[in-house]
């Protein structure tokens, strides 16, 4: 994560005393912190699925899920998109045309007092490995509830997007949120 991010040296990630964390994060700029917490968080998930999963997530995928989510949390209501690869949206089965001419559709919030669920998912496709996100805003571009997960086996990317788009659905029962706009980067979804 050092090529892409600013991470203090491995050495200040080591437990030296209860207060290592606040220590690390104090002596750690600002910009880093949230990168710093999202490192110890993928960190924890990688040990919790070896203890109680399968635990055969490689180090080249989280790397690459968490690159993703941290890029897809800070566009997250700025009007930027993270991707060029020109986001769909669908809104009452409504799917809109990618932009042929270069152009990235910026982010664009639901209608006041409703929810938007953007979804995104990668693949690996030498072990057949997905990686899903789902985030529900609201239409400040305020978080409600979002989840991301290893998706155990997958056919290809498409596959990846749609199980991505079922758990985000899930997850909007689950919560109670009946997203007015739904927006995912694969039309065929």
């Amino acid at each position: 994560m050092r090529n892409v991010w600013s991470l203090p040296e491995e050495n200040e990630f080591r437990y030296t005393r209860p207060d290592w964390l606040l220590i690390l994060l104090s002596n750690a700029a600002n910009e880093s912190h949230p990168l710093i917490l999202m490192v110890l968080w993928r960190a924890w998930h990688l040990r919790n699925n070896i203890i109680h999963e399968y635990g055969k997530c490689t180090i080249e995928a989280s790397a690459i899920f968490q690159q993703n989510y941290m890029d897809t949390l800070n566009c997250v209501g700025t009007g930027e998109s993270s991707k060029g690869k020109g986001a769909q949206a669908s809104s009452a089965l409504q799917v809109h045309e990618h932009l042929n001419d270069g152009q990235v559709p910026s982010w664009s919030p639901p209608g006041v007092g409703r929810q938007k669920m953007n979804v995104d998912a990668s693949f690996i496709k030498e072990s057949n490995e997905g990686f899903m996100a789902v985030v529900i805003t609201n239409h400040l571009g305020t978080v409600l509830c979002s989840m991301s997960q290893k998706l155990k086996k997958c056919a290809d990317g498409e596959e990846a997007e749609a199980l991505a788009l079922l758990h985000g659905l899930r997850l909007c029962v689950q919560h109670g949120f009946s997203p007015e706009v739904v927006e995912t980067d694969r039309a065929a979804v």
